[in-house]
């Protein structure tokens, strides 16, 4: 009897490690679950316009990533497009010498600047990252990506320019007559 009743206590404790009682399977702390047991790659990429420019605006972008896993990142290759349509000047915080790992909760970030040349519709495309952790496991991370159009846009029609406009056609709409009998009178008349 005193073995069976130490094989229950052991088997409850065994339970309620595991997070199960005897009423049911409890969950896992919520600390446990959201934490992902290898290293991931969080990448958020925005921009500071809208996605409608004029032809040379300069747009900057911003580029952050965060290892959210439990493990580091080792070898990070971070890939960002080829722009073959707009020049990129101003790069900040571009240097993938620091980084050779990513620990758990660490965060780098980056920014650079790109100037629309000529109209168009254009796509910055997504941010690539692939790393691997202490295994050798291969990664891949990939961020959003934004279209831009580039345009020329029309001023917006003020009240004034309404007003102004109005004017002009109620003139003119009074000239016609005025220009009518002035043709008629010397143009058709002047010939009799």
């Amino acid at each position: 009897m005193k073995k069976f009743s130490k094989l229950i206590v052991v088997s409850m404790l065994i339970l309620l490690v595991l997070g199960i009682g005897l009423s049911g399977a409890k969950p896992v702390s919520s600390d446990l679950q959201d934490k992902v047991p290898a290293p991931s790659l969080k990448i958020e990429k925005w921009i500071d316009s809208d996605q409608r420019v004029e032809p040379g605006q300069v747009v900057t972008v911003y580029v952050n990533f965060t290892n959210v896993g439990t493990k580091t990142a080792y070898n990070p290759v971070v890939v960002e497009p080829q722009f073959e349509n707009f020049s990129v000047t101003n790069i900040k915080g571009f240097d993938e010498r620091k980084w050779v790992e990513i620990g758990p909760n660490a965060t780098f970030s980056y920014s650079y600047q790109i100037e629309f040349v000529k109209e168009g519709t254009y796509t910055i495309e997504s941010t690539t990252i692939s790393y691997e952790d202490a295994e050798g496991t291969e990664y891949v991370a990939v961020s959003a990506y934004y279209r831009m159009t580039v345009t020329y846009e029309e001023p917006p029609v003020t009240k004034d320019t309404e007003w102004r406009n109005l004017f002009i056609s109620i003139v003119l709409i009074a000239l016609i007559p005025i220009i009518l009998y002035l043709i008629n009178k010397y143009v058709f008349e002047g010939k009799r």
